[in-house]
């Protein structure tokens, strides 16, 4: 199937115009579906981060309303300054959609509207496949995992 077929296809059941309003939300920046990558690329990259279930992890809890404190932005700039790759922003829709990369951990808006992602779940994997963040949440909590060689070193 051409990928303007899947696309059309995903259009016409939005959940492609969801997925982009989602990204838009986190880059805080309007997505365009040609910004996407192309689901070769989303196989390819599944397989080479597949092994990150194997590291070390770290798990904690907050408010949701933590993500946005000062605290938590301090946080997030010393998981950069430990890995500073470009990350794949990985949610419910990328396997049918394509992902698209944002150039550091802390270019996320952890502000984002949770209500916007009914799934409940964002992850952040580093482009050079040695680090994931996943934020699993609901409209009051959210568990916030690190796995990889770097980021669960980093304590909140």
């Amino acid at each position: 199937m051409k990928s303007s077929d899947l696309s059309g296809k995903l259009q016409k059941h939005g959940e492609l115009d969801t997925y982009l309003g989602q990204l838009s939300e986190l880059l805080e920046a309007a997505v365009e579906a040609c910004k996407l990558s192309t689901l070769n690329e989303v196989a390819s990259f599944r397989e080479r981060s597949s092994s990150l279930s194997k590291e070390h992890r770290r798990v904690f809890e907050v408010g949701l309303d933590e993500l946005t404190s000062e605290r938590f932005s301090n946080y997030i700039s010393k998981l950069r300054e430990s890995n500073s790759s470009p990350v794949v922003i990985w949610l419910q829709s990328t396997n049918r959609c394509g992902f698209i990369k944002a150039l550091s951990i802390e270019d996320i808006n952890y502000g984002f509207d949770a209500s916007r992602f009914p799934e409940g779940i964002a992850v952040f994997i580093a482009d050079n496949c040695v680090d994931k963040l996943i934020l699993d949440f609901d409209l009051q909590n959210v568990e916030v995992e690190t796995v990889g060689r770097h980021w669960p070193q980093i304590a909140y």
